[in-house]
């Protein structure tokens, strides 16, 4: 994760995901794999928002990108889901196989503006 420090008082994090690392399935397989990403951001009196974030794919990339208060950074959480289902949709869902991992935004460090190197 990239986290760089705006000159707005906000924070922007950027989160790459090589897809060629990530699981998957054979294309005769009858399971699929769906992907979503939620942000949690908490403020000091709680829950504030919690919203699904959008990927930005290329390749065998997938990119998120958020941009948070900075006050709100120490508690707020981001969550990738990668869940195992039938392509089926006649077959109900599957049970179990799912990964998820989950981010405290606070645990990665800040960089400045002028920090820009990749």
């Amino acid at each position: 994760m990239k986290v760089e420090n705006r000159k707005d008082g906000a924070v922007a994090l950027t989160l790459f995901r090589n897809l060629s690392m990530a699981r998957s399935f054979a294309p005769d397989s009858d399971l699929q794999l769906t992907r979503s990403a939620t942000l949690e951001v908490l403020g000091k009196s709680g829950l504030l928002a919690n919203y699904k974030v959008g990927p930005n794919q290329q390749k065998k990339t997938i990119t998120y990108r958020i941009v948070i208060a900075r006050d709100c950074v120490p508690n707020s959480r981001f969550q990738l889901a990668d869940i195992d289902d039938y392509k089926g949709q006649t077959r109900g869902h599957l049970i179990g196989g799912d990964t998820i991992y989950e981010f405290r935004l606070a645990l990665f460090p800040e960089r400045s503006p002028r920090d820009k190197k990749h």
